[in-house]
């Protein structure tokens, strides 16, 4: 065997066995990542003499001027989340949108910013695994489940019930606040301890997230 013909041998036996499968963990984030909504960041790349964040007031699904039916709310959600996230299975578009209507209703929040919520942190995608470990559809981290009682966090429904009720308490931690809203969505990302010790402000990175979540938010709010 000639030299010429020892290299391509030796370069065919490395494609073959050069590379590894990879941990079912490091897919599931891999995926997660890949599966990145399609509108999470035109908000960020707005003008910023638009200033977002000051421009949603919040109030309880309850008292709102404009309460929409339930069934309203999640064919417009589900019809986000099969227009948007093509990757999500349909029958867990179903489930995910009527667990986002069902606790939102019950926690007397608008289940769109729940929506909303639930799109910037995992993309509806219920295998999430964040870098940091937090899990599921709201990306919610193992300390948390006790108090929010979640079992298994890749549950639809314990998962969305988790982030609706960990938001509910942002949002009381902040009531009286005018930026009420922007706040709590500070404070899921953050942790509350760390915007009330910097008494009331958030890192740039978190100014981006809020202003996505905003931007979905209205979007989904638009007839």
């Amino acid at each position: 065997m000639d030299f010429a013909s020892i290299l391509i041998t030796v370069f065919v036996l490395f494609s073959i066995f050069g590379s590894q499968p990879q941990s079912s963990k490091q897919k599931v984030i891999n995926e997660n990542k890949q599966n990145k909504p399609i509108i999470e960041t035109i908000a960020s790349q707005q003008s910023t003499s638009w200033n977002i964040i000051e421009d949603i007031v919040y109030t309880p699904r309850s008292k709102s001027k404009t309460i929409y039916a339930a069934d309203d709310d999640f064919q417009v959600i589900m019809s986000y989340i099969v227009g948007y996230y093509k990757k999500v299975p349909y029958d867990e578009a179903e489930l995910i949108a009527k667990s986002i209507v069902k606790y939102g209703i019950e926690y007397d929040i608008d289940p769109r910013i729940i929506a909303a919520l639930i799109a910037r942190e995992s993309s509806f995608n219920r295998n999430a695994v964040s870098i940091t470990d937090a899990k599921g559809l709201g990306q919610i981290k193992s300390f948390n489940f006790s108090t929010l009682e979640i079992i298994d966090p890749f549950n639809i429904e314990q998962n969305v019930k988790g982030c609706t009720k960990h938001f509910f308490t942002m949002l009381k931690k902040w009531e009286g606040k005018s930026n009420q809203l922007a706040l709590a969505i500070a404070s899921y990302a953050e942790g509350y301890g760390a915007i009330s010790r910097g008494d009331g402000k958030w890192k740039p990175e978190t100014g981006r997230y809020i202003k996505d979540i905003f931007y979905i938010y209205k979007f989904m709010k638009t007839p």
